[in-house]
């Protein structure tokens, strides 16, 4: 795939459970969505502790802002709606934006470096 190319904003649905809950996100993540991603992570971060709990949730919430553009729910996504589900069914959806978020940042050119 070439270097110079459009971000993907394909659709990719991500199951969450064998219920048909899913959420769907954005393939690729475009420099101005990893700009506002990076604005929301903290400057203070302790590398020894890692993230605050409280710094942790900033996160995640950031995360469900910038990647999820559908799910299973008869409502559209918003951070308000994600912030009213219960417990269980956000966690789901914080593990599989943190796996979508590190496969995205290990590109197909890291993915060949490490197998050298």
């Amino acid at each position: 795939m070439a270097i110079l190319r459009r971000a993907d904003t394909t659709p990719n649905q991500i199951q969450l459970d064998d219920e048909g809950s899913y959420i769907s996100v954005t393939k690729d993540v475009t420099k101005g969505q990893f700009n506002s991603l990076v604005e929301s992570m903290p400057q203070d971060m302790d590398e020894d502790k890692g993230l605050t709990p409280s710094q942790g949730t900033s996160l995640q919430t950031a995360l469900f802002k910038t990647f999820v553009i559908g799910w299973s729910l008869d409502v559209e996504p918003s951070v308000e709606e994600y912030l009213a589900l219960p417990r269980e069914a956000a966690d789901a959806i914080d593990t599989a934006l943190m796996t979508h978020f590190s496969n995205i940042q290990v590109g197909e050119s890291d993915r060949k470096k490490s197998k050298r």
